[in-house]
This record gives structure tokens, sequence and C-alpha cells, in this order.
């Protein structure tokens, strides 16, 4: 994997943690997304990281389901999951499709 998108995860992140700090939505995203940034920078950053991310445990079919979040809006006690995508190679015409499985 290329360090670029890797690196322009982290920027935006801190770009959007500084926002949170002031409890404001990036000025780009005011007024055209519902919701506010999640406000506990603790409990992303548990979210974000491999060892404390989310993760559901089937004992039944002796699986889990892991993800780390790059960022959380919350809207009327809804969470809803927010995830960057950065990448080192050109997009596919139809590339949205390719998403659907990954959340």
């Amino acid at each position: 994997m290329s360090s670029l998108p890797s690196g322009m995860d982290l920027l935006i992140k801190d770009y959007f943690d500084k926002y949170r700090a002031k409890g404001e939505l990036p000025p780009g995203l005011r007024g055209k997304v519902r919701g506010k940034l999640l406000s506990d920078q603790k409990l992303l950053n548990q979210w974000r990281n491999r060892q404390g991310g989310l993760y559901y445990k089937d004992t039944k079919l002796n699986a889990v389901l892991l993800g780390l979040l790059d960022e959380c809006f919350v809207d009327n006690g809804f969470y809803i999951p927010v995830d960057y995508k950065t990448r080192g190679f050109a997009l596919k015409e139809d590339s949205e499709k390719y998403y659907q499985n990954q959340l």
C-alpha cells in the first residue's frame, strides 16, 4: 500500500479533530451533511485503533467482524460512520459500487 493515501488519511483526521475540539463541522461540510461530529475524541481514537477498534464477535459462527473508523457523525441519537477514500491509483468510473460491501 502506498504511503501517500495513509498520510492523507492522517492529515484529514487531524483536520476533522481540530474542528471537533471547537464543536464545529469543517467549513466544507456545513449545511451539506446531517448531524455533527462525534464529540468524544477519546472514544473515536479507540475506534480508529486496531487494538480498540469496533468489533462484533459471533460465538455461534466462531467469527469476528472488525472495523476501524475514520470519522463518525451523530444525528438524533444515530451514529453515522464515515470512511475517507484516498488511494494511490486512479478511480474506476463506477467505483462507488466497490465500497458497498466495505461497511
